[in-house]
């Protein structure tokens, strides 16, 4: 018995090695398998990829994540941002993207947003000119007034332009569908009050005039638009590059 034991004994070492060597490859594909889901890694190499302009190989990074892993719970946020900062790269520039690719944007800034991602001012910018192409025109509106102080001069600039635009569009519609003054009265004054400059100054006046003529309300119409009129010519001395439409004042004046 003790030479068969002695027999047997070379056969320890081998199982031993054994046993390390499906230890360490164990251990070996484990790390390998985090590392293949960690989803930092992949994020920050397609935000990175991003910058630097390669928008191919950012998406494909940015798809091949899986949302629904586990790992992904914390950064799901992120994911939405870069979905949508690789739509709006695509599809640039967005102002002319299709309702379809702008509500995509939009919805993935979105539901970054609710997930609890701070867009920055250019996402929100983004996110407000894609709201516009996908017919979402007082999100929009409302996604503009956040930027008016925006401390991008450039997107503060760009956002009131819009802005104010829309209002004006609105303000016209309402009209054509027969809003009451009152109403009409307090977009109008909620309009001037932002200081949208001399062009929409006189807008206003000519829409107003509009109003009244609708209503029916045109007594004392002429010498308030005469008054009007000239306040703005001599505010329109001061500002020469400002351009006043008086064709359609003089018009409007003809009917009052």
């Amino acid at each position: 018995e003790p030479a068969v034991v002695r027999g047997r004994s070379w056969q320890f070492p081998l199982i031993a090695v054994s046993l390390v060597a499906i230890l360490a490859a164990f251990w070996h594909r484990s790390n390998t398998q985090a590392a293949e889901i960690d989803p930092v890694a992949q994020l920050q190499l397609a935000e990175s990829l991003l910058v630097q302009g390669d928008l191919d190989a950012a998406s494909a990074i940015v798809a091949e994540v899986d949302p629904t892993h586990d790992a992904m719970i914390p950064h799901r946020a992120w994911h939405r941002v870069l979905i949508a900062d690789c739509l709006v790269a695509r599809h640039a520039p967005i102002e002319t993207a299709s309702a379809e690719i702008a509500a995509g944007i939009a919805d993935a800034y979105l539901e970054a947003s609710q997930a609890g991602a701070e867009l920055s001012e250019r996402q929100r910018h983004h996110l407000a000119i894609s709201e516009v192409n996908a017919n979402r025109l007082e999100d929009a509106s409302a996604r503009f007034g956040g930027l008016l102080d925006a401390r991008d001069v450039g997107i503060a600039t760009d956002a009131r332009t819009r802005r104010h635009a829309l209002m004006q569009q609105a303000l016209l519609q309402d009209l054509e569908a027969g809003v009451e003054p009152a109403g009409l009265a307090a977009s109008v004054n909620e309009l001037l009050a932002e200081d949208p400059g001399l062009a929409i100054e006189s807008w206003a006046v000519g829409f107003r005039a509009r109003l009244r003529i609708r209503e029916g309300d045109v007594s004392g119409l002429v010498p308030a638009m005469i008054v009007d009129m000239q306040r703005l010519e001599g505010a329109a001395e001061q500002s020469p590059g400002v351009v006043v439409d008086w064709a359609e004042l003089h018009v409007l004046l003809g009917h009052a």
